[in-house]
């Protein structure tokens, strides 16, 4: 089991302290421009359903595509990725092709 340093906790700390931040600030601005609630009437599901694709398509950038790998990355399956992938409307980008979408 590899260890964690206290600079390293210290450092993970003011990076989600920065993201906190960051989220918060982005959310008021959002709120405030906001006359009325979606028309669904969930912000909460709203503002969730745009970070969860956002997060799984920076993890599919970063996995080079892998969906295996983004998956452990997100913490879920890989049948639980493939299910929101498709629920988000996720491009996937055939290796070493950045114009077409891979065939379900």
């Amino acid at each position: 089991m590899q260890r964690t340093s206290h600079s390293d906790k210290q450092l993970f700390q003011s990076s989600r302290a920065s993201v906190d931040d960051f989220i918060r600030a982005s959310l008021e601005k959002q709120f405030a421009s906001f006359r009325h609630a979606p028309s669904n009437g969930g912000l909460h599901t709203f503002f969730m359903n745009l970070m969860e694709k956002n997060l799984i398509s920076i993890a599919l950038e970063q996995t080079a595509g892998n969906q295996s790998k983004a998956a452990g990355l997100l913490g879920m399956n890989r049948n639980t990725l493939r299910r929101k992938i498709e629920e988000h409307n996720i491009e996937l980008k055939k290796k070493g092709s950045k114009n077409q979408a891979m065939a379900s």
